[in-house]
């Protein structure tokens, strides 16, 4: 350790920069500071004090404090007196005695009124209603919101501190002395030394840079730890987000997946077979946690009214939550957490772009799930028991046990700290109006960036080093606890992630060791083959269920299209026409992309294998191309089983150039001011130009774009279809209806939520607003059908709406698997028919790994279809052969 002294500097955050000649990638530097100040006050009538979080006040005998819409921990036996009335939310359970006054509030068996004299448990996420001068004496430590920014109160003994949670102004309405107010500022750091070169072996002296703050007390340490390090250029421009309610992309679930749980979890590489992780069991009817019985009662609401409830077996799923499982600063983890996490995830699920939020809605929610996510429905069918910290939900039908275990283990189910979200601005007003309101969080005009940016463990790992768009690095939870073996301790301290730019670079950092994994373009298959022969390197090939293919936008947004490729000339509602869609669907060549794009033919190695529609092999209820065309649906171009059809191309494009106006089709070449003539393909007067957008870090698919760009230009003369790369997290970006400025999009397609149907078919097939991709592309009955626009389609948009009918079939008879079966058929035909996205491939993964890691470890838990399929690892379940 080298220490180094720098005299007067002034409180503030100063940047270090630092030169080394090789610094070794296992090495990183950790600072952490902490200062507190103290202060003892006067305070005269009507004097304020702008506290900052985590702010203790005590010395407050007798004083009338007012607070501004605060977030408060009241110390046991802390007494108050709310002098005015008064809404309080519970953020934990409480034990209260009313002093004086009246504390009304609801529970799970109606409205109750607690008066003078009476002590009670109250449930945490519960509302409390508090007359003028009720006095209250909180008997256990508790958290609490106080919802009216009027609320004066009267604290009672010094000994018993009151500390805010978040940034407040304190109005003293009374003359008080001796107050002591404590304020806290801490922060830990961790940098990873990593100084880029590629051959360790050359002395190249390269700076890096430390951000480190000045302040009261500093300790410093440089320690080496065991880490791993993996380059990821298919994720360029890393995450988009870590918010665990929007994140919906898979290099922010890879961080979200290391760093917090969900209820439940794969066991190993099986996807019918689980383990409970935030959860100390699965629930199910022998353990009592699936009901068995029917209930038929009548419920009174909050506002007074009655409805019937009716529950029949399988309906209720009760999970028990493990209270040795806290987060990172110390906050145990309960069933309000849960609540709170599952809350955001259902107002998030219309969310723009796309968020998992509907994987759980489609279940929990009644009726339209994007307009059911109301204060009423969502409390009503997640419901909390703090006495047992068990939280049950009410799904709207009976649900088969494995089904409920998976969508409990998908995107927007990872459990977060409730008073971390409050502490940094993303708490919920738990009122109707305030889960409405929530709602524009959301979108990503609105993101919490905060939230985007940090993640509250609760993981084997945290966040603890971001360079934005580059590099996260990872670091082993101290407090992470494990909830059994299936799911230990991490070995490795540190993983570096690395946004690699290129697959060049990826390959660089892999072969000369600085790299212990790489996702590799397949163009590196037999450096990294000859590799393994060497001893350096493993490999482990396997199944998934991910796919890829090229979306149409149906309602491009020209305006910012030519933000990013000036040259477009292209009507905002080409693709509205199925006749365009079918001409470039019959013009992209699979045969070239499959033997020698990707690479199956050259490397002798199964990449990609061809598929149709969203059902596909691997999935339940799937369907192949000879299915599909047997029960009579028209397959496009076969997707590699029929040899290059350009003349089908070219036929499909004359009937569009070539078409008449009809009452019901308003869609061909004329309406849209697309001319033919001199041997060329105008827009407006002047050649036509549609950009293909393909994701950078691809070169199979780029190389596939400029194909298929050579042979729309035979098919469409004077046309032309030039790439536009994108680092992936633009891509996903852009995904927002009536803002996506991307004809046709390209590339990495879908990682499985869940191995069932509704996972693939409604986000990439369903032409709901909420979709991610339909909803994104604009591909809905609104904007086809829509006869105020100059191009629409009536007829399409009928069977766009048989197709929402059909899948609302699929998704209420999941318990009869017959029933469920005929009808997502029926939806996957309709969506082939369609032929609204071109089918590029599944995925046949691999893992190239150094030879030092345990090769069992990544073949019993790394090639889960649910985890690995989508190019993720769950680092505390790797290990190295030997220590190093």
């Amino acid at each position: 350790m080298q220490s180094v002294t720098y005299a007067n500097l002034q409180s503030g955050m100063y940047v270090m920069e630092v030169s080394t000649t090789s610094a070794g990638v296992n090495t990183t530097q950790t600072i952490t500071a902490e200062v507190s100040n103290t202060v003892t006050q006067n305070f005269t009538k009507n004097d304020t004090y702008v506290a900052s979080t985590g702010t203790a006040i005590t010395g407050i005998s007798g004083a009338i404090l007012q607070l501004d819409s605060v977030n408060v921990t009241y110390s046991a036996n802390t007494t108050a007196n709310y002098t005015t009335s008064t809404r309080l939310f519970l953020g934990s359970a409480s034990n209260i005695t009313v002093n004086n006054g009246t504390m009304k509030y609801q529970n799970e068996s109606g409205a109750q009124t607690i008066t003078k004299g009476e002590t009670v448990l109250v449930n945490a996420s519960t509302e409390l209603d508090l007359n003028a001068q009720t006095n209250l004496t909180f008997n256990t430590k508790t958290t609490a919101q106080l919802n009216d920014t009027h609320t004066a109160s009267l604290f009672y003994g010094n000994s018993s501190p009151v500390t805010l949670l978040n940034a407040s102004v304190v109005n003293f309405n009374t003359d008080v002395t001796n107050v002591t107010i404590t304020s806290y500022l801490k922060g830990t750091g961790t940098v990873p030394l990593n100084n880029g070169e590629y051959d360790s072996s050359t002395q190249v002296t390269t700076n890096y840079y430390i951000d480190f703050p000045v302040v009261s007390s500093v300790t410093a340490q440089t320690t080496t730890t065991t880490s791993f390090t993996n380059s990821e250029p298919n994720a360029s421009g890393g995450y988009e987000t870590m918010d665990p309610a929007i994140a919906y992309y898979f290099a922010s679930s890879e961080i979200l997946d290391n760093t917090l749980m969900t209820l439940d979890t794969y066991n190993g590489s099986s996807t019918n077979s689980f383990v409970p992780l935030v959860a100390t069991s699965l629930p199910n009817l022998t353990n009592g946690g699936v009901n068995s019985n029917y209930v038929n009662k009548t419920v009174t609401t909050p506002w007074h009214t009655q409805y019937q409830y009716n529950t029949t077996p399988g309906e209720n799923y009760t999970f028990h939550i493990n209270t040795n499982l806290k987060f990172a600063n110390g906050d145990q983890m309960n069933a309000t957490d849960v609540l709170y996490s599952f809350t955001r995830a259902l107002l998030f699920d219309a969310g723009s772009p796309g968020t998992g939020g509907w994987v759980i809605a489609q279940y929990l929610l009644p009726g339209n799930i994007y307009a059911s996510n109301t204060f009423y429905n969502i409390t009503t069918n997640i419901t909390v028991n703090n006495s047992a910290n068990s939280v049950t939900f009410h799904f709207q039908q009976p649900m088969p046990a494995p089904l409920v275990y998976q969508i409990f283990d998908s995107s927007g189910t990872w459990i977060e700290d409730m008073n971390w979200y409050i502490q940094h601005g993303a708490g919920i007003t738990w009122t109707p109006q305030g889960f409405q309101d929530y709602k524009q969080y959301g979108n990503v005009n609105n993101y919490n960036s905060y939230v985007q940016n940090h993640v509250m463990a609760d993981g084997p790992y945290k966040v603890s080093y971001i360079v934005p768009g580059s590099q996260l690095t990872l670091a082993a939870n101290p407090d992470f606890v494990s909830p059994g073996p299936w799911y230990p301790k991490p070995t490795i301290d540190k993983i570096n992630i690395l946004y690699s730019s290129s697959g060049q670079e990826a390959y660089l950092l892999l072969k000369s060791g600085q790299a212990q994994s790489a996702n590799l373009p397949t163009t590196y298959w037999n450096q990294t083959e000859q590799m393994v022969q060497q001893g350096q390197l493993q490999k482990h090939g396997f199944p998934t269920l991910s796919l890829y293919f090229y979306v149409f936008t149906e309602q491009v947004n020209t305006s910012n299209l030519h933000t990013i490729y000036s040259q477009a000339n292209m009507p905002t509602n080409f693709f509205v026409n199925p006749n365009v869609r079918k001409a470039f669907a019959y013009a992209f060549n699979y045969s070239l992309f499959y033997s020698q794009q990707i690479g199956n033919e050259i490397y002798n190695t199964t990449f990609f294998s061809p598929y149709v529609g969203m059902l596909p092999p691997g999935m339940l209820y799937n369907q192949t191309a000879q299915d599909l065309m047997a029960s009579g649906t028209p397959v496009v171009n076969s997707n590699g089983h029929e040899p290059f059809q350009l003349q089908q191309a070219k036929r499909y494009i004359g009937y569009f150039l070539n078409g008449t106006s009809s009452k019901t089709q308003h869609d061909v070449a004329g309406d849209m001011q697309v001319t033919y003539s001199g041997n060329s393909v105008q827009y407006n007067g002047h050649k036509l130009v549609v950009p293909i957008f393909v994701i950078q870090g691809y070169p199979a698919y780029k190389a596939a774009a400029v194909t298929w760009a050579n042979d729309l230009a035979q098919i469409m003369p004077g046309a032309s279809f030039p790439i536009v790369s994108l680092p992936i997290a633009d891509i996903f970006a852009y995904e927002v209806q009536g803002q996506n400025p991307m004809p046709v999009e390209g590339g990495p397609g879908w990682f499985p939520d869940y191995p069932y149907p509704s996972d693939y078919l409604v986000p990439m097939s369903i032409p709901i607003n909420e979709s991610f991709y339909m909803g994104g592309t604009g591909y809905t009955p609104y904007v086809i059908g829509n006869q105020t626009h100059s191009v629409y389609n009536l007829t399409e948009a009928a069977q766009m709406n048989r197709m929402i009918s059909a899948m609302n079939n699929a998704t209420n008879n999941a318990t009869n698997g017959d029933l469920a079966k005929k009808w997502f058929h029926v939806v996957n035909g309709m969506s082939v028919n369609n032929t609204n996205i071109v089918y590029a491939g599944q995925n046949y993964a691999h893992w190239i790994m150094s030879s030092k890691m345990n090769g069992d470890y990544i073949v019993k838990y790394q090639q889960n279809v649910m985890i690995g399929g989508a190019l993720e690892l769950l680092y505390n379940l790797m290990a190295y052969n030997t220590t190093t």
